[in-house]
């Protein structure tokens, strides 16, 4: 189902999503397709059983027995390699529970979202061993927050913290362009911190996570620069390391840092003319049927599999396509 992208409309990508569904697949991949694409009210009784399908799957016990009694998964961001767990960090554990289709409510998460908002407000100590350098307590806060955000972006502890660095983006941006020494000067006066070759910077995937939960309450003036220098960076978002002009390179984990920087940037508003350079790059890459199978999965993805048998290459063009529909749906609404 190849189509011109400048008539995609939500129908096509029901119509696609609504033909996986008849397929009968697992809970995560109903979950996400009658709530994310189809856009399902919560009283759906096909969302309903989906749901109920999920919180009985196999994954979601197992995220439950290595939550600790304070909600977290012992450390935030720092994988500590002395102790053997399959989810390595509260954030690792966060995005997997998410991209299951777990929802804000469910109990799990709600313990998870207590525990970060308690390390975001200081009344819990993160178990990451702080570093050296005048970044840490802003660093530690925003990881803390970038996860928060995931579960619930409206969480009150968000307050702050999306305040701050939207204040960040307003003196990076003041000009219309980047400004790389603006920057600098309001990190140091806001978070008492020398930002030099470090993480603590607007192009990262943490700080652009918790400003795109909120990007509604941004001003249109600073989302256009902010995502037109993201766009034109070489190695693009910081810690995914990838170039956004152009389609994914073909191997698993660049494919996947190339999505998850999509993913996030696709949580704000995107001009319609960015939103349909997009989506050709994306239809360049589906089959003639509209579906996508970019091979096996990154090693370290928190996102994949959502089916229980990747070994079929069917399960795995599902999974695929449920996670591009997720992306294309949110881009063409």
């Amino acid at each position: 189902m190849r189509y011109d992208t400048n008539d995609v409309t939500i129908d096509d990508l029901r119509a696609l999503a609504i033909g996986i569904l008849r397929q009968e697949p697992d809970p995560p991949v109903r979950v996400r397709l009658l709530r994310d694409v189809l856009c399902a009210p919560s009283g759906d009784d096909r969302l309903i059983a989906a749901c109920d399908g999920l919180s009985a799957w196999a994954e979601i016990a197992a995220l439950e027995s290595e939550q600790r009694d304070d909600g977290s998964w012992g450390r935030i961001h720092s994988r500590d390699t002395k102790v053997r767990q399959r989810y390595p960090t509260t954030e690792y554990a966060v995005e997997r529970a998410t991209a299951l289709g777990l929802s804000s409510d469910h109990a799990m998460l709600t313990r998870a979202a207590e525990y970060l908002a308690g390390v975001i407000t200081g009344q819990r100590q993160p178990l990451d061993p702080p570093e050296k350098n005048d970044r840490w307590g802003a660093g530690v806060q925003l990881f803390a927050a970038a996860t928060l955000a995931r579960i619930n972006s409206s969480h009150p502890a968000l307050d702050k913290p999306w305040a701050v660095w939207s204040e960040v983006l307003d003196a990076a941006f003041a000009n219309g362009v980047y400004d790389a020494q603006a920057e600098a000067e309001a990190q140091l006066r806001l978070h008492g911190a020398t930002i030099e070759d470090s993480y603590l910077i607007l192009s990262s995937r943490y700080a652009l996570t918790l400003l795109s939960a909120r990007a509604g309450e941004l001003r249109q003036e600073r989302i256009d620069p902010l995502l037109t220098w993201i766009g034109q960076r070489a190695d693009g978002i910081g810690y995914l390391g990838e170039r956004l002009d152009g389609p994914p390179q073909k191997t698993p984990g660049r494919i996947e840092r190339w999505i998850q920087s999509w993913e996030i940037l696709s949580r704000f508003p995107l001009k319609p003319r960015r939103a349909r350079e997009l989506l050709d790059l994306l239809d360049e890459t589906s089959d003639e049927d509209g579906f996508w199978d970019y091979g096996e999965r990154a090693s370290n993805s928190a996102v994949f599999p959502l089916s229980a048998n990747w070994r079929k290459r069917g399960t795995r063009r599902v999974d695929w396509t449920t996670r591009l529909l997720v992306l294309e749906s949110a881009l063409v609404r």
